[in-house]
């Protein structure tokens, strides 16, 4: 009897057929993916500016934007501003970003990777992916006022996030938070939609607002690319591939099929 195998190029066609992969565009509010400008590839206009101290360059796919930051507070560094989108008014929503972290310019404090809001430390909302290499890692918040209201989930800093590129995102859905890194998640927290939109008109990658708006930043040195803004909340598995890199799991899958085929064919 002859036991017939799919062949790897049948078995990827598949995979890159599923729904999840196949709808990872639908509901998406904005898409940056950095080939050689800001602007917003979903089609909603919702293009962004960078200042100062930027550049295009390799990414994780095709281009990503390069910024280097200044100082401890200020805007004088590279960064990007964006349309601010009214997440504190949706159900369910998912931001995604790839990061490659080279440095930071000052000795304490965070920054935050995307930002929407003034709420870090002060009375307003906050929506969006943190990190701070001295304290408190990597922060996925949501909600507000920032005091009292919001949700947040953190996963510690590695040393692994120096010089590398990683996965970030944070979905909200059913009254959950939920952080993800490379694909995986890390934690999940309770929350609740704001009963009045605190959520002021500014947002940005690279920069943060905090003291209720009163104070700004851009630290961050390093690149971003393929940031995903969502209206809905993408499932594990669609949120997982964004992330293209071969699982171990994956590969071991892999190893199994390209060694049947061999197997059969030299058993036929």
């Amino acid at each position: 009897m002859t036991i017939r195998f799919l062949s790897v190029p049948m078995f990827f066609a598949m995979l890159l057929a599923s729904p999840a992969v196949a709808g990872i565009n639908d509901g998406l509010l904005a898409h940056y993916p950095f080939d050689g400008n800001a602007d917003d590839t979903s089609g909603n206009g919702n293009h962004g500016t960078a200042y100062n101290d930027f550049s295009y360059v390799p990414g994780v796919a095709d281009q990503a934007i390069h910024l280097v930051g200044s100082g401890h507070t200020g805007l004088g560094g590279g960064h990007v501003l964006i349309p601010s989108l009214p997440l504190d008014t949706l159900d369910e929503f998912t931001i995604g970003l790839w990061a490659y972290y080279e440095g930071h310019t000052t000795t304490f404090g965070g920054e935050s990777f995307i930002q929407f809001g003034r709420g870090a430390f002060g009375d307003n909302s906050i929506y969006g992916i943190t990190y701070n290499p001295d304290d408190t890692g990597i922060g996925y918040h949501a909600g507000g006022p920032w005091t009292t209201g919001v949700s947040s989930v953190g996963t510690p800093w590695s040393a692994d996030f120096q010089d590398n590129w990683h996965h970030f995102a944070l979905r909200v859905e059913n009254g959950t938070l939920t952080g993800f890194l490379d694909g995986l998640i890390v934690g999940t927290d309770t929350y609740s939609k704001p009963t009045t939109s605190t959520l002021e008109e500014v947002a940005g990658i690279g920069v943060h607002w905090f003291n209720s708006g009163g104070t700004e930043s851009n630290r961050f040195i390093g690149s971003i690319d393929d940031v995903r803004i969502y209206d809905r909340a993408l499932s594990d598995a669609e949120v997982l591939s964004l992330v293209p890199e071969p699982s171990g799991m994956c590969l071991a899958v892999i190893g199994c099929l390209i060694c049947m085929g061999v197997c059969t064919r030299r058993c036929n």
